[in-house]
């Protein structure tokens, strides 16, 4: 993935999100996963906006739970502009309960995330651990709308010496680029985080159709923020 110079990491996330449940899903239906083909994140945006009426929220808990819905209702689709794939059911994970996050990414469904954006983000190394940073402290220095946040994909997990940390992928072009020992790019786009250091609640995408329940989006915007926020404080940052 790469979003470029744009400010839609939001639907760069949620669009590979969608691509990875569809492969994940025909592989467990014995069909080739190679017929998904890359999602959209422009499309995903745009059908954001007309929910809006074409003025898009900026930043904020409400444009992750827009675009979550605009996923659920209207659908993305693929560069082809053949298919649109909807999900039937758009859920939350406490950020805390890292044994459900762990289960789940176990289970291979790759989730939304938040991370507050540091310097240190930038310049992360292959296989090192990103740790963002602390949002009440950011607030002594900076205004909430000056602190930038980032949604990320998470793919996996591992524990070291009790510290646990979770796998993403990000969507900057050759984001923690692995090289040999000549500089020729093997590998990039993956990063780790602390566990303990997500933003917000995680967001889980269906397999498979499924009915609502108790942590599902729904059109309660209240609801759905008390589901993506939990006990953060309502003061947000903007995506970046």
């Amino acid at each position: 993935m790469d979003q470029g110079n744009s400010e839609l990491c939001e639907a760069f996330a949620f669009a590979k999100i969608m691509e990875m449940t569809k492969k994940i899903q025909y592989l467990m239906l014995a069909k080739d996963p190679r017929l998904i083909r890359s999602l959209n994140p422009f499309h995903l945006f745009g059908e954001y906006k007309i929910m809006l009426g074409g003025v898009p929220a900026t930043g904020g808990s409400n444009q992750t739970i827009l675009m979550a819905m605009a996923l659920k209702e209207r659908g993305i689709m693929d560069y082809d502009r053949s298919t649109i794939y909807r999900a039937s059911n758009v859920s939350t994970i406490c950020r805390n309960d890292h044994q459900a996050i762990v289960s789940a990414l176990a289970s291979g469904f790759p989730l939304h995330a938040t991370i507050l954006q540091g310097t240190k983000l930038t310049f992360l190394r292959y296989c090192t651990s990103y740790e963002p940073p602390d949002f009440f402290q950011a607030l002594k220095v900076r205004a909430p709308e000056d602190i930038p946040c980032h949604a990320i994909v998470l793919v996996g997990a591992v524990k070291k010496k009790g510290k646990l940390s979770y796998y993403f992928l990000n969507a900057w072009k050759r984001f923690c680029a692995r090289r040999s020992e000549d500089g020729t790019l093997l590998a990039c786009g993956i990063g780790k985080v602390n566990a303990t250091r997500l933003y917000r609640n995680v967001i889980k995408v269906s397999r498979f159709k499924e009915a609502p329940n108790e942590r599902s989006f729904t059109q309660n915007m209240a609801l759905n923020t008390a589901l993506l926020i939990g006990d953060l404080p309502k003061r947000e940052p903007t995506f970046r």
